[in-house]
Order: structure tokens, then C-alpha cells, then sequence
């Protein structure tokens, strides 16, 4: 009778054990595999299992990331525990999104309705992957535009793509401050750049006006772009901070453009304009307004344009 309470107990004490060491098919604290003669169970987690301590016969380490040593007997080596289903960390390093931005001009300049480029350039100091590209700090009337807004990187080679601001009629005259910002693997880089905006704006007669089809009594508004081109004066408009209107000519035949505010820096042509040229003449507007022209050549206001500075 004794006996049979012996056996219950050490069974009892038995599952106790099972429970306090866990399951080593999920990578516990604990191995399940005993060792014969009372050698303890490696714990295991992580990227190995604990080795066991030593019994008669070597246990089972417990089952983590890797397998631990399973406990030897006094005169027997640990042995090489069973790996659990744990997931396994590697210990290596993961790759750090340590690639730099930079721009071939930290400073560039543009007139109104005119686009400029910069290089943009990603030094990969060993990164590898994909950094997407954007633009912070510009005002809405400026677009940029990426030859190409991602660039993979090999961890070796410097990647570059070309960075394009297009200015529009109302973009304010000054210096925009802005940064191109790289993004990948939780980081994120940039680099600075200033574009300068100037008052100025060339205005295009374009190849084929005349056969537009305005009149008079009917005018073509739009060759010359929008109608209105509206432009935002600088700050204290004046002589010495005017609004410069350029005309070229873009068309296969000579054309002189009417304008009549003289008293305001908008003066009438002296001459015409030979194709395929600059107008000689360049007109600083000195005074916020309206602003209207014509083709002189057409005898009157068929192909007409408005220009308005506020």
C-alpha cells in the first residue's frame, strides 16, 4: 500500500513538472524531454535553448529559436538539445536605411512660366532597397516633377534622376527655401535647395497665329496662353522692382505687338519682331493693372492678350 501511495505521488509530481516546463514545440522557457535519472530540462527561448544540468543519463534542452544541450550525467557531456518551433532571431544586424540625399544646386533661379532642373543624387553607404521621392516646402503655383520619384539602391552605386520646378504666371517673385526628402526603411533623408523666383515672364506669339481665325469683332484670346496672364507684382512695384514683360516670336512671319500704357513701362513697338526672335524691346512695368495687347500687324485687335499684375 505504501508503495502504491509512492507511485501516485512521483506521478503527481510528475505532471506538475510537465505543466512548469511548457511546450517545447512553441519555443517555451521549458524542454518537456526528461533526462533518465533526474538530469533538469535546458530552457529555451529566443535564438537557443538553455542546456539542462546534469543527471544520470543527459536530458533534452529546452525548445526555443535553436535547440539547447540537454543535461549529461556526471561523467557525460551535455547533448545536443531538440530545436522547439520558436521563431529563430539570427542575431545579425538588419540593414540600416543610412543612404544620403544631395543636390547639384543648392541654389537655382527661374523666370514666370519657366521651368528649371537639378540633379538629385542618393549615395547608398551600403543601404540597399527602394527610396521614394518627394518635395517639401514649395508653394502650390511651383510644380516638381521626378524623372523618375523612386530609385533602388544596391548598396554600392549612386543613383541619381532629375528634379524639374515649373513656375507659373502668379507665382510670387522671392526665394522659396525647399528640401527633396528620401524615404525608405523607416527613414528619412533630404536635402536643402533655394529657388528664386524672378518678376520677369516672356510671353510666346505662337507659329500660326494669323491662322487662329480672330477678329475684331470676334478676338482670339488664348494664343498667348491664359486670359488673363495673371501675375503677381513684386513687393513695392516700381522702377526699380518692375514686372519684365519679354515677347518672342515663335511663328515663320515677322509681328509687332500693340500696347499702350507707356507712362507704365508697356510701351508700342518701334519696330517688328523677325521670326523666330526676341523682341528687341523689354518692357518693365512699374505700376500694378490691366494690361492689354495685340498683333499690330493684323490692323487691329483680332488675336488679342490681357495681362494683369495685382
Amino acid at each position: 500500500m505504501l508503495k502504491a501511495r509512492h507511485t501516485i505521488y512521483v506521478a503527481v509530481a510528475a505532471a506538475a513538472a510537465l505543466v512548469a516546463c511548457g511546450d517545447a514545440s512553441v519555443g517555451s522557457a521549458r524542454g518537456l524531454d526528461f533526462g533518465t535519472g533526474g538530469g533538469s530540462h535546458g530552457g529555451g527561448s529566443g535564438s537557443s535553448g538553455g542546456g539542462g544540468s546534469n543527471g544520470a543519463t543527459g536530458g533534452h534542452g529546452g525548445g526555443g529559436g535553436g535547440g539547447g544541450g540537454g543535461g549529461g550525467g556526471a561523467t557525460v557531456d551535455a547533448g545536443t538539445g531538440d530545436p522547439g518551433g520558436g521563431e529563430v532571431d539570427s542575431g545579425a544586424p538588419h540593414a540600416s536605411a543610412n543612404y544620403a540625399v544631395s543636390v547639384d544646386k543648392p541654389t537655382l533661379a527661374a523666370d514666370l512660366l519657366a521651368k528649371t532642373d537639378l540633379t538629385v543624387s542618393l549615395a547608398p553607404n551600403g543601404y540597399t532597397g527602394t527610396v521614394a521621392l518627394s518635395v517639401v516646402g514649395l508653394p502650390p503655383d511651383v510644380d516638381a516633377s521626378f524623372a523618375n520619384p523612386s530609385l533602388t539602391l544596391d548598396g554600392a552605386t549612386t543613383a541619381t534622376t532629375k528634379l524639374t520646378l515649373t513656375t507659373k504666371s502668379s507665382t510670387a517673385p522671392g526665394d522659396l527655401p525647399f528640401s527633396v526628402v528620401g524615404t525608405a526603411g523607416g527613414a528619412t533623408k533630404s536635402a536643402p535647395s533655394t529657388l528664386t523666383v524672378h518678376s520677369a515672364i516672356t510671353i510666346t506669339i505662337p507659329q500660326g497665329v494669323i491662322g487662329l481665325g480672330g477678329t475684331q469683332g470676334n478676338p482670339y484670346k488664348t494664343a498667348f496662353g491664359t486670359y488673363p496672364i495673371t501675375i503677381t507684382a513684386p513687393q513695392g512695384i516700381s522702377g526699380a522692382t518692375p514686372v519684365t514683360v519679354r515677347f518672342y516670336n515663335a511663328d515663320t512671319q515677322s509681328h509687332e505687338i500693340h500696347a499702350s500704357a507707356p507712362g507704365a513701362g508697356f510701351p508700342h513697338d518701334p519696330g517688328s519682331i523677325a521670326p523666330q526672335s526676341m523682341d528687341r524691346l523689354v518692357r518693365n512695368v512699374t505700376m500694378k493693372g490691366t494690361y492689354d495687347f495685340y498683333l499690330h500687324d493684323q490692323n487691329g485687335p483680332a488675336t488679342v492678350g490681357r495681362i494683369v499684375i495685382q
